[in-house]
């Protein structure tokens, strides 16, 4: 069943849309993690667009481990 733009389960009545604060969470620790600026973003029904600054300047001075140490942090 659809419900505006929203996906929602008709036995269990659970919504599998992810809520927009969550991908604002996300987005901040990403930014926080890997040197970005979130520029802009939006929050679709099934998708989400983003646009990012990445600080080239700051990657590149990352060591290997730096960077295998980020990545983890996502997991």
């Amino acid at each position: 069943m659809w419900d505006g733009s929203r996906a929602i389960d008709n036995y269990s009545g659970q919504s599998y849309q992810p809520p927009q604060e969550r991908a604002e969470e996300r987005l901040l620790y990403l930014s926080t993690t890997f040197f970005t600026n979130t520029c802009a973003y939006a929050v679709m029904s099934n998708r989400v667009h983003v646009v990012l600054h990445v600080h080239v300047k700051q990657t590149q001075v990352w060591s290997d481990n730096g960077e295998v140490e980020r990545w983890q942090c996502l997991h």
